[in-house]
């Protein structure tokens, strides 16, 4: 294609100059043609958009999510962005620079490794923290759309002999959260690698999949 339309310039260019014999308004009538069509190229789908910045963090995100406003959520190992604290997961406007309206939720112990932005703005994160906003909430939390801990939201209490992060999240319709990772119990009670939670984050105690452990990664 590239290749293609440079031939053409080339072509329409010899042409033109021909005919308006060293016209100065005719040449630059072209090179901005030239120009219009050779940046239309390079900037297509799946190149650097360069015109989003480097947020500038410290470590590695791991999970991330688009909001229905355009702003995108992210979490991982960070402890800041933008030279501003923000542990383990923020919030970006849609030009890339920190939303400071979203606040440090604080979250330590591990990183984060799953998002699930709910319909109502909230926010349900999963990994292998132990901590949220100086709450103990063990690998699974639920924040406001402000990044404060929703209070509402119970410590799942998910837990292994063995490393322990939950890798994924997903919502059903009925505001019931399935939780999959590395794990054996969840709320005290056995569950191996899958649990489903009630929406304020205690075990549902109706469904029990009983994976074998030496499967999930």
């Amino acid at each position: 294609m590239q290749h293609s339309i440079s031939r053409l310039c080339l072509t329409v260019t010899r042409a033109t100059l021909d005919r308006a014999r060293g016209g100065s308004f005719a040449l630059l009538l072209i090179l901005a043609l030239m120009t219009f069509l050779t940046s239309s190229v390079y900037a297509a789908d799946g190149d650097l958009d360069t015109t989003f910045p480097n947020p500038g963090l410290n470590l590695n995100v791991r999970a991330m999510t688009l909001q229905p406003d355009g702003k995108i959520l992210i979490g991982g190992d960070f402890t800041w962005v933008w030279g501003t604290t923000m542990n383990r997961v923020a919030r970006l406007n849609t030009d890339g620079t920190l939303d400071t309206s979203f606040g440090d939720p604080n979250v330590s112990g591990g990183q984060v490794r799953a998002l699930v932005r709910q319909s109502d703005g909230k926010v349900l994160i999963g990994g292998e923290f132990t901590s949220v906003a100086w709450a103990t909430m063990n690998r699974v939390a639920r924040l406001n759309s402000d990044g404060t801990r929703d209070t509402s939201f119970n410590d799942p209490n998910v837990s292994s002999l063995f490393s322990t992060s939950v890798y994924e999240l997903a919502l059903q319709s009925d505001g019931k959260i399935l939780v999959g990772g590395s794990f054996m119990s969840v709320g005290g009670q056995s569950r191996t690698g899958l649990a489903r939670l009630n929406s304020d984050g205690t075990l549902d105690t109706a469904f029990d999949a009983n994976l074998d452990l030496s499967l999930i990664h």
